[in-house]
């Protein structure tokens, strides 16, 4: 997570093995957080994590993704959902657009009842995943949404309220037609994106 993957040696690779089926929880954590720095490069351990997880080691949902992210284990996801980790909005978008896991149907659920929230920062990122890995199963959920989402990019740029709670209210309800036509322009390129995709 910070810094700069590097590329440790065999001897280090075997002695952060160790930390992982040794440890204590303590060493366990730190040798996770090592695992993470290291990228890619430490891929042959994932097992082991898997391993720990499965005996009951707890492991963060961000070092999880990092770890899914950079390996793509199979194994390692199955031991995660098996313990119960939950991973957020933001973590099964990260596993979607990686191809990850089966993440899309939630997600376009997600998006079909939030789409209008101007306050839901998570509604940009799931365009953005369901535009660079999304399937053919989503174009409906996008196609369903495009024309209340059109038609709220074309409102006037000014919510007129009479009170602050009618504004809040009124956020609630609908978009800001600046935030409208920004997810109208990510949800239209997904369609295309998805599309050109299904077609190659």
């Amino acid at each position: 997570m910070s810094g700069a993957p590097f590329h440790p040696s065999q001897r280090d690779l075997e002695i952060l093995a160790e930390h992982l089926r040794r440890g204590d929880t303590a060493a366990k954590q730190s040798a996770i957080e090592e695992l993470v720095r290291i990228g890619p490069a430490g891929s042959t351990l994932i097992p082991i994590v898997a391993a720990q997880i499965r005996n009951g080691l707890d492991i963060a949902s961000t070092y999880a993704v990092e770890l899914l992210v950079q390996s793509h284990d199979g194994d390692l996801l199955d031991a995660l959902v098996v313990r119960g980790v939950t991973f957020n909005v933001f973590d099964k978008c990260r596993l979607l657009e990686a191809g990850i896991g089966d993440f899309e149907d939630e997600l376009c659920t997600h998006l079909f009842r939030n789409w209008r929230r101007s306050e839901d920062a998570s509604i940009r990122e799931v365009l953005n995943a369901l535009r660079r890995n999304g399937s053919p199963a989503a174009v409906p959920t996008l196609r369903a949404i495009e024309p209340d989402l059109a038609e709220a990019a074309r409102a006037p740029g000014r919510i007129k309220t009479e009170s602050p709670s009618d504004f809040l209210e009124a956020l609630s309800r609908e978009p800001l037609p600046g935030l409208a036509r920004e997810r109208l322009e990510i949800l239209q390129d997904a369609i295309r994106q998805i599309t050109e995709r299904t077609q190659s």
